[in-house]
């Protein structure tokens, strides 16, 4: 009897064992979100957009095509994804950076845009970095984004820099006038 128990316990462990290995490993994955799963999809379209940002001493624009969704948060990330691109392709920054996350606040009053790396080099000037923000937030601005703060994050923390500011957000209407 107690043999019979001793392998079932050692055969129930090692079941036990192998279960979990395979959720940790991603074999198995479990969605335990405690929010109802909605049926209703995003729906997509493509649309024009303005990108805008400063360059020789003026603004410049160039009008693009993205996907356009009914989620705000996605067409925020297409935009300023096309951005990054834009700047990259421009030279306007020494090193590629994009956007990790976009998503809005659940008052829907402020934006959050998270970077997988600091924008800014060591060398560039306040001047510049401020005219990088502005950037940003006339090119949403000008597509109809609708956010009162924007705040700008690295891997989900406070973009730290010694120039700027970003402890606090921005407002979405700039400083810019």
């Amino acid at each position: 009897m107690k043999k019979e128990l001793l392998f079932f316990l050692c055969f129930l462990s090692v079941c036990a064992g192998m279960f979990y290995l395979a959720i940790n490993r991603g074999f198995i994955v479990m969605n335990l979100s405690s929010t109802p799963s909605s049926n209703t999809q995003d729906v997509l379209e493509k649309k024009s957009v303005k990108l805008m940002f400063w360059h020789r001493d003026h603004w410049q624009h160039e009008k693009i095509e993205i996907i356009w969704s009914t989620n705000q948060s996605v067409t925020v990330k297409h935009i300023i994804d096309a951005w990054l691109t834009l700047m990259d392709e421009e030279r306007i920054m020494e090193k590629k950076v994009s956007l990790q996350t976009a998503c809005a606040s659940p008052s829907e009053q402020e934006l959050f845009l998270s970077f997988d790396r600091n924008p800014f080099s060591k060398e560039a000037s306040t001047y510049d970095k401020w005219m990088w923000v502005e950037g940003i937030l006339k090119t949403l601005r000008e597509n109809g984004i609708k956010y009162h703060n924007v705040r700008f994050l690295v891997h989900h923390q406070n973009l730290n820099d010694y120039h700027l500011d970003f402890s606090n957000p921005w407002p979405m209407s700039g400083f810019i006038k």
